[in-house]
């Protein structure tokens, strides 16, 4: 009984998320078709994968290695970010000189909403011993500067669409928000989070170790299969 009215819950939740979704992707497709090789359709990050990723930040030592693992796989971004609900999702968008690791967008009644996403060494330090912006840190957000500048001068362009010589990055904001990741929360020797607390209040860029990510994607996970055990129960009282 407890099988059935699980697998029952589970077929309805999966095709109210899909209705939703569907509906996000047509409004993309109408605003934006030349985007939709970059929309991920709906779906949640599997244990498998959390676990392949908690794998490489164990042994990756570049953040090409990383960049091009979550390619592959841009649910783990977008589900640990914002909470994936059918998304487009860009890598290596040109920006001119400027190339981002990632451009994420999802869709409302309102429009596009962009955010970008830098990603820095998993071996990096964010500060050092002085409390000051360690290099790799201060290159992260320097990029980041970089693309808003570009922005700021070139916005009409990069909101143009491709097949009028533009980007196609419907509604993008001049003040891009951003995300960098940086480092391993335990290898983190001067962490400061107040400092990181006032460069987002100030700059909108919102500065993270990569255990970020894996904490967010295994809450996300335990969230849904608890939300699942709940309504299944609700379900089997109904039907006793």
């Amino acid at each position: 009984m407890r099988s059935d009215a699980s697998r029952m819950y589970r077929q309805v939740h999966k095709r109210l998320e899909r209705d939703g979704w569907i509906d996000r992707r047509e409004r993309a497709k109408k605003r934006a078709p030349e985007l939709l090789p970059y929309w991920v359709e709906y779906d949640r990050a599997s244990n498998e994968e959390v676990e392949a990723f908690k794998s490489l930040l164990r042994e990756a030592t570049k953040e090409e290695e990383i960049q091009q693992f979550l390619k592959e796989r841009p649910i783990l971004l977008l589900d640990s970010i914002i909470g994936h609900r059918g998304c487009i999702c860009i890598p290596k968008q040109n920006l001119n000189k400027h190339v981002t690791d990632f451009l994420i967008a999802w869709i409302d009644s309102m429009g596009f909403w962009w955010l970008g996403v830098e990603l820095e060494n998993p071996r990096a330090q964010m500060f050092t011993k002085l409390g000051d912006q360690t290099k790799e840190l201060t290159h992260a957000i320097g990029q980041i500067q970089d693309w808003r500048i570009w922005l700021s001068k070139n916005a009409d362009f990069a909101r143009r669409p491709i097949a009028d010589g533009g980007y196609s990055l419907i509604d993008i904001e001049e003040q891009l928000p951003s995300h960098i990741f940086i480092g391993r929360r335990k290898e983190q020797k001067y962490d400061n989070p107040a400092r990181r607390r006032q460069i987002y209040k100030d700059s909108r860029i919102e500065i993270h170790p990569y255990d970020w990510l894996l904490e967010r994607l295994r809450l996300t996970i335990s969230s849904y299969h608890h939300e699942i055990d709940e309504k299944s129960k609700s379900i089997l009282e109904l039907e006793l």
